[in-house]
């Protein structure tokens, strides 16, 4: 073989394993996002079922204006960890909090790493309501 043959394969080595190293990257990017929005979504849906039990009478099974996470993990239908203090979605885990008579914090952890990439996907939700507002922040 020639040298000129011998280059070229060595080029197209070289080429085809940038490539394959820079798919690898846009994939991984890509899963972390669908994640995100996956989470993020899981904790809205969850929220408005929190504002559905909240507001549901006792007779029908809701909270009668509590918040009672206990009742609400049953209530909603999801999956409740093994330790009962998560919800369990495909996107990840959710746990939903009491801050104050009027105030829920619903907090969700994505199956994915997150921006540092040493920590899971992770999301907070302050929810209202008395006003029905719901506050949101990436924390990674």
């Amino acid at each position: 073989m020639g040298t000129q043959q011998l280059l070229l394969i060595v080029l197209s080595l070289i080429i085809v394993s940038v490539t394959i190293v820079g798919a690898i990257g846009l994939f991984k990017l890509r899963a972390q996002q669908s994640n995100r929005s996956a989470i993020i979504q899981d904790m809205y849906n969850i929220a408005v079922l929190a504002i559905s039990y909240n507001k549901t009478t006792a007779n029908m099974g809701g909270g009668a204006g509590s918040w009672d996470p206990d009742g609400f993990y049953v209530w909603c239908g999801y999956p409740i960890s093994n330790n009962g203090r998560f919800l369990e979605t495909d996107n990840g885990r959710i746990r939903v909090q009491v801050i104050s008579r009027d105030r829920l914090r619903v907090k969700g952890w994505g199956t994915e790493l997150g921006y540092n990439e040493n920590q899971a996907i992770r999301a907070r939700l302050i929810l209202s309501s008395t006003s029905g507002q719901m506050n949101f922040r990436i924390l990674n």
